[in-house]
């Protein structure tokens, strides 16, 4: 800032000491005071500026330079710096929660950087926030979305903290939480994600990861018509078809690079046999290949004359793997030549 009642905004490299100017914000005068004059600084959003440090250089009476330090996102307003946590627009808020509380319906929240802090409800309002790849840690308290309201979720980490009951609840009729691409949950508490009394979750893209058993331990379900639908993303337990939504389904990665499970859109083959071992079912992923084609179970059992072979619903003959690709959810059943096992 200097005399020209500008502040001048340099990206500064460490190395070399060059200044690059990045923008110019004009400083206005509000009033005197006895011999000095009082100044209005606008808000500087610097979430774009990607640096460790921000150093605040300024002129003194007598044009002499003082320089400090910063934390990064900080802005100047009037005689004081604020620390931005989160903001909306152009407007910055020191807390999530105050951003949270500011939103109106269809905002969306940006943060600004890793954030540890509870944020107890959100009421009555359609919100966003894109944790913009920062990590936002909830270290005690549920999230709750309630009165119909939604929040939505992208863009970076959540870890949740091992007091936490339920990371993120809908409760009531209309109220949704949505986990979309992008995003990464850690679980260290119980739950992940909860829809009570009618509320919905929806989880589209994100990766949730946790030690519990299965999938249906991390999720809460309670009273009549609460939901919770899974249509894409990657969890530590396969997910159940009972919390994948129409058209999904749910297996171990077949890229093998996430040690994950996969929910997408795709075909399920469900095999039948009442005599012996039933082979596991085969969830083909829709857009993995041009044609998707089911695999015939190898199993020794299978090769005994007495089999026949798998059949489609309504079909006299067996099924042709080779040659039949799958274009929607099937069920095969085994068949036996019943004289040929009563013989054996």
């Amino acid at each position: 800032c200097d005399r020209d009642h500008t502040i001048h905004i340099y990206d500064y490299d460490d190395d070399t000491g060059a200044e690059t100017l990045i923008k110019d914000v004009p400083v206005f005068k509000v009033g005197h005071s006895g011999d000095g004059q009082n100044y209005q600084i606008v808000e500087v959003p610097l979430r774009d500026v990607q640096t460790k440090h921000i150093r605040f250089r300024a002129t003194d009476a007598n044009g002499a330079f003082t320089i400090s330090e910063i934390h990064p996102y900080c802005v100047a307003l009037g005689a004081g710096l604020k620390h931005v946590v989160a903001s909306i627009g152009t407007a910055g808020y020191d807390t999530l929660a105050a951003a949270l509380a500011a939103a109106t319906d269809g905002q969306t929240i940006t943060l600004e950087e890793d954030v540890e802090e509870d944020v107890r409800a959100v009421s009555d309002k359609r919100v966003a926030i894109n944790l913009s790849g920062c990590t936002w840690t909830i270290p005690y308290s549920t999230v709750a979305v309630r009165d119909a309201g939604s929040l939505t979720l992208r863009n970076g980490t959540i870890e949740i903290g091992d007091a936490v009951r339920t990371a993120f609840e809908a409760d009531g009729s209309g109220s949704i939480v949505t986990l979309e691409n992008g995003v990464s949950m850690s679980v260290g508490g119980q739950r992940a994600i909860g829809a009570k009394n009618g509320g919905a979750c929806v989880v589209a893209g994100a990766t949730v990861t946790y030690s519990a058993a299965s999938f249906a331990s991390t999720v809460l379900v309670d009273g009549p018509n609460a939901s919770v639908s899974v249509r894409s993303g990657y969890f530590s337990t396969q997910v159940p078809d009972a919390f994948c939504a129409v058209g999904c389904h749910s297996a171990l990665d077949p890229d093998g690079q996430t040690g994950l499970y996969k929910v997408a859109s795709a075909w399920k083959v469900t095999f039948v046999n009442t005599w012996s071992s039933t082979p596991k079912p085969q969830v083909l992923f829709i857009g993995d290949k041009p044609t998707l084609h089911a695999a015939e179970p190898d199993d020794t059992e299978f090769k005994s004359p007495s089999f026949l072979g798998w059949f489609a619903p309504g079909s006299i003959e067996p099924f042709d793997f080779e040659n039949t690709p799958i274009t929607s959810d099937l069920t095969l059943t085994a068949r036996w030549n019943s004289s040929m096992m009563l013989i054996r």
